[in-house]
């Protein structure tokens, strides 16, 4: 039995609660740190603190590394994943381009590009690593496994060489 690709998606969704579990610790060891870093930004600042392009860019920064990471694991994993390594060689792409650029805009005390087009992209970004991270963590086989077994379940025959055999 081969499932289609939506079948395959509704099946990930059904099994996010399992997914998000294993998931939780990864994402707050990975954005501890930036965190941390914009408290320690939002306390020095008090009052006067807004998004601006310094908090921005720890989180492009953090979302590139990230999404690199996971790049590596799918990659030495060898999933066949074709959608999540195009995907994150995009995403590495513009996060390292507008981190870039950030840091050159800061550098030149120059606003040549809007704040909004930097939280954007990393709030894009960060969405993305976000759901790559649910699908490094999810296991598609075992998923699938668990749903013919139940699909099984229902069944009272199947048809062997022809001919109708009772289960």
């Amino acid at each position: 039995m081969q499932l289609s690709f939506k079948e395959r998606v509704l099946l990930f969704i059904k099994n996010i609660g399992r997914v998000l579990k294993k998931s939780l610790i990864w994402l707050i060891i990975s954005y501890i740190i930036p965190l941390l870093n914009i408290l320690i930004l939002w306390a020095m600042r008090k009052n006067d603190f807004t998004v601006d392009i310094s908090v921005v860019s720890i989180i492009i920064a953090t979302n590139s590394c990230i999404i690199t990471s996971l790049l590596h694991l799918f990659y030495l994993n060898e999933k066949k994943r074709e959608f999540t390594f195009v995907g994150s060689i995009i995403c590495i792409l513009i996060s390292v381009a507008l981190y870039v650029l950030s840091l050159v805009q800061v550098e030149l005390q120059n606003q040549f590009i809007d704040i909004s087009i930097y939280e954007w992209g990393a709030y894009l970004t960060l969405a993305f690593s976000i759901l790559l991270i649910l699908i490094s963590k999810y296991d598609e086989v075992q998923a699938i496994s668990e749903f013919k077994a139940k699909e099984s379940r229902n069944t009272s025959k199947t048809t062997v060489n022809g001919k109708n055999v009772k289960v």
